[in-house]
């Protein structure tokens, strides 16, 4: 099966018109008036002036849309530099790394800014897709600057229109004195030694003037030039001058499902400085390096980044491949006799469980919980247990599906999404869900529990399909031309993970906290295509999966053989909130270290062990295992480090159960954690 998913916005204007049309894909969900209750959220309104030709539905989580909240001059990782766009223009560095026990933050410093010596009326987004967004500055009496924005380029690339390019810094710049330098190749040095390189499609002059940051043109400019700041002092410039004609001005992502295999296909599209020649040249990070499939390597390493050290790719196109998880209802093991009565009590204990949660969140964590009680109770052959759960599940979430709970969920006619009604007044209610922050995580659940009752009964699923696929158009929406949701609303493509964070703006950019979470999610997408018959959402929530795992044990599982966080980073053994520009050993909610850990691990669904690295297990649980005799750990905590042991010592993390001393997490139950301790494979080493 192929989904072609084309992730492009319309390109609007300006110096792109001429761009090529790419395919439309199919529609796997219908883009639908959404059948909730309609409001407009109070919290925070869209400012036109900046999100420019953008509109409703917004992408609220982009990894870029910080440069269109808040006066827009927040800090983004583009990769491999972080940068600010703000009025004056853009600034870009190469950020320098301070790592502690605690995070590892980069430094930003006014390195580059690229504007004029004319100044700037205004400045508002272009255009974005996938893989880029597009700033465009206005003259104040003509002419214009504009930059695509793309993740992974060692160059940043501006075209004038009419105005005189001034460059500025707060180091010095090293001159060779007043005169002017004309060319279309300028090698740049600031008093720190770092180097630079500014090509320009046509000859101009840079004039060296008395204020040792700032280099202007002597006239206006009409043409493109882009800028590479070099990396290391070894770095051979000749990789640059051979690849920088070729340039990006944006970029699709294409996925594809065949034989158990992902491919995730990043098509840039690109146009050149002068004539034709030279490959486009783009930088990988450390997840990409590992799936590419025939990519032509360059500039091994070269690029420090939070993320790792990236690597050059050359050509336009990537195509990355990946094993797909191959779990779906249930880990697909037999329990032994002792393990299913075990399990089987325990399930006959809990079948009557309610949910009676106010919020999204712990209604869903709830909810979904039920469903594991379900779904078990399927596996155990326990069929009339199976439909009384079943049935308690439809009476709790019928509320939420309809409209009518306290707190119901409503459709924000402002910015394009589903948030909750208190929300929609507070920002910080619902764990900031008014703010389009965590809903992957909150409605991840709810699309869980609704595939658990889908599963058994497809009548259900058809009468309440409307209200259910809203939810999930919500955070996994398949589709670019929906009009009323954004697709893939957290999928950062290029990062390989997602943005929880939403409206709210930070100093270090963008963050997700509980990657485990954000994989239980597409999961639930993944099993609500299966219970549907819908094999196309079933392959595109299967795929963003497997995205999203590849990304937790690259960025957030840190193994000792692990060389992404450079020490004293590296002592911890997980990433607690990873941030677009820092990382930290920590969480939201408190720095107790069975926070940390087991945030990345909740709430324990048969997905799970997928995204579970053995080795990462195991030395996780060295720090934590010593937790297990502390009175000040709650049990609930407790218990989900003993379901941890279970990836390595399935017979002590049995016998741990026994000695729960209280109630587990309101998203976990004593039939889950049986069962899932009693299905768990003999680790790796045996």
């Amino acid at each position: 099966m192929v989904i072609e998913l084309d992730t492009s916005a319309a390109k609007a204007n300006l110096s792109r018109a001429d761009m090529a049309a790419a395919p439309i894909p199919p529609n796997i969900l219908p883009a639908t008036e959404p059948s909730f209750p309609k409001c407009c959220t109070v919290c925070t309104t869209p400012c036109e002036a900046l999100w420019g030709a953008c509109s409703r539905p917004y992408r609220t989580n982009a990894w870029w849309n910080p440069a269109c909240l808040e006066g827009g001059d927040w800090t983004l990782g583009q990769l491999p530099y972080n940068i600010k766009v703000a009025g004056e223009g853009l600034t870009m560095c190469l950020p320098t790394f301070v790592p502690s026990e605690k995070n590892i933050f980069g430094v930003f410093l006014d390195s580059l800014r690229i504007g004029t010596e004319e100044g700037f009326e205004s400045r508002n987004v272009l255009c974005s897709d996938a893989l880029s967004f597009t700033v465009v500055w206005r003259g104040k009496t003509q002419g214009y600057m504009e930059s695509p924005i793309v993740q992974g380029c060692p160059f940043m690339t501006f075209t004038f229109s009419g105005l005189t390019p001034m460059l500025s810094s707060v180091h010095a710049i090293s001159t060779p004195g007043d005169a002017g330098i004309s060319g279309s190749r300028f090698l740049v040095e600031f008093n720190t030694g770092q180097r630079w390189i500014m090509y320009t499609s046509r000859d101009l002059t840079l004039k060296f003037n008395s204020n040792p940051g700032r280099v202007v043109a002597t006239a206006p400019f009409t043409g493109v030039i882009r800028i590479v700041i070099l990396p290391s002092e070894d770095c051979p410039l000749d990789a640059f001058d051979e690849h920088h004609n070729t340039y990006p001005i944006g970029g699709d992502v294409r996925l594809s499902e065949k034989e158990n295999r992902s491919s995730v296909e990043f098509v840039f599209e690109t146009m050149e400085m002068r004539g034709s020649g030279g490959d486009l040249l783009m930088m990988a990070l450390p997840h990409h390096k590992t799936t590419l499939s025939n990519a032509r390597l360059i500039l091994e390493d070269s690029y420090s980044t939070i993320k790792g050290r990236m690597t050059g790719v050359l050509g336009s196109t990537w195509e990355m491949e990946d094993d797909l998880p191959s779990i779906t209802w249930s880990p697909g093991r037999k329990m032994d006799d002792e393990s299913r009565g075990a399990v089987r009590g325990a399930l006959l204990a809990e079948e009557f469980m309610r949910n009676d949660e106010h919020g999204p969140y712990w209604f869903g964590k709830r909810i979904a919980a039920m469903a594991r009680l379900a779904l078990i109770a399927d596996e155990l052959e326990e069929t009339q247990t199976a439909e009384r759960i079943r049935s308690r599940m439809k009476a709790d979430i019928k509320p939420w599906l309809e409209g009518t709970n306290a707190n119901p969920l409503v459709y924000d006619e402002l910015w394009g999404g589903l948030i909750s009604r208190e929300g929609c007044h507070d920002k910080l209610a619902d764990f900031g869900n008014g703010m389009y922050n965590d809903h992957h995580f909150q409605y991840g659940y709810f699309i869980y529990a609704a595939a658990a009752i889908g599963k058994a009964d497809p009548q259900w699923l058809e009468e309440n399909q409307a209200p259910i696929l809203d939810v999930v158009r919500d955070f996994a929406n398949p589709n670019k031309d929906d009009g009323f949701f954004p697709m893939a609303r957290h999928m950062d493509f290029f990062a390989g993970h997602s943005w929880a964070s939403g409206l709210f703006c930070f100093q270090d950019d963008k963050n997700q906290e509980s990657s485990s979470e954000a994989v239980n999610a597409y999961y639930g997408v993944w099993l609500l295509g299966l219970a549907m018959g819908n094999e196309q959402l079933a392959a595109f929530g299967r795929i963003l999966t497997s995205i999203e795992i590849r990304g937790a044990r690259t960025y957030w599982q840190m193994k000792s053989s692990a060389s992404i966080y450079p020490p004293p980073f590296n002592v911890n053994r997980t990433v607690g909130i990873l941030w677009g520009t820092k990382v930290d050993f920590g969480t939201w909610f408190g720095s107790n270290l069975e926070y940390i850990y087991c945030i990345q691990m909740l709430p324990f669904t048969p997905i799970s062990e997928a995204l579970f690295d053995p080795e990462w297990m195991r030395e996780a649980c060295e720090v934590l295992g010593g937790l297990l005799d502390q009175r000040n750990v709650e049990a609930s905590w407790k218990g989900f480090i003993r379901l941890a042991m279970a990836v390595f010592d399935k017979e002590r993390a049995w016998e741990e159960m026994s000695r729960m001393e209280g109630p587990h997490d309101k998203g976990n139950s004593v039939t889950n954690a049986l069962h899932w301790v009693a299905t768990r494979p003999p680790p790796p080493d045996k």
